[in-house]
């Protein structure tokens, strides 16, 4: 038996995956989240919407680890969704 999730959609997909990963930011599981947002975002990021979205959420997560590894690409991360949102 499949999961339901293969069920759904294209778009529905999307937000599954989101939701999930912020799932996982939201109980504390930091690394494993920010292993679901680059995984989504080599795959949606393509997409200028979707690629600002994960950016921002990536770095969101990046930066509530306090490490210092990660806080590098937050900086990096949100620098390239501003220069999105500007172009």
């Amino acid at each position: 038996r499949e999961p339901y999730w293969k069920g759904l959609n294209s778009e529905q997909l999307y937000d599954f995956f989101i939701i999930r990963a912020r799932s996982k930011r939201d109980t504390g599981d930091l690394d494993g989240a920010i292993r679901e947002f680059e995984a989504l975002f080599k795959k949606y990021g393509e997409d200028l919407d979707r690629r600002r979205t994960l950016l921002n959420l990536l770095a969101t997560t990046q930066t509530q680890t306090g490490r210092l590894k990660y806080l590098r690409r937050a900086i990096k991360n949100h620098g390239e969704s501003l220069r999105i949102i500007n172009s």
